[in-house]
């Protein structure tokens, strides 16, 4: 698997900025619209010279319960998120080598995107409102942890919500007990 290096910001640079909580992310998607020119947070106000790009996280649950954008189906969240101004990128599924492998190649078309948008905006003054890109990662809660523990699901439920497991000599996590039954 290649790596991916890391490169200096500069004036030009795109900053992936990680929305974990859907309602938290509402609030932040909602505000982007009413933000002055130039805000970072802006989806209708990007300055050619930078960009941001948001990465929405929807895994199911906040603490006991499914998060408002987790609920709703894909069409009406994608309806939502292109309604304040965005162009949604989804990257959906719980292999972590075939969402890895996803999560780069949408990275790399969010960022041709950008660059294209910026590219107008340089090179032919385009000042036109544009869509930008935005990544929704939608995973299950606890993902690449222990999935049962002690015979209860741990993935994929409320349980994986910064819940203590009991790990001693009484209680280890062995392979048999952190694999889904």
């Amino acid at each position: 698997m290649a790596t991916r290096s890391a490169t200096p910001l500069g004036p030009h640079s795109i900053i992936p900025t990680w929305w974990s909580h859907a309602s938290s992310a509402t609030a932040k998607l909602k505000r982007a619209r009413s933000r002055p020119r130039g805000s970072p947070t802006s989806s209708s106000t990007r300055s050619p010279t930078g960009a941001v790009l948001p990465i929405l996280h929807l895994n199911g649950y906040k603490i006991s319960n499914p998060t408002v954008l987790a609920r709703i189906e894909h069409e009406e969240l994608e309806q939502f998120l292109r309604g304040c101004g965005w162009t949604p990128y989804f990257v959906e599924g719980d292999d972590p080598a075939a969402m890895h492998e996803l999560m780069a190649t949408t990275l790399d078309d969010a960022i041709k995107e950008i660059r294209r948008i910026q590219g107008n905006a340089r090179d032919k003054n385009d000042a036109a409102r544009q869509r930008w890109p935005m990544i929704v990662l939608r995973s299950p809660k606890g993902w690449t942890g222990p999935k049962v523990v002690d015979g209860l699901q741990i993935e994929g439920t409320f349980r994986a919500h910064q819940v203590p497991l009991l790990v001693d000599a009484d209680h280890p996590i062995t392979s048999s007990s952190s694999k889904a039954g």
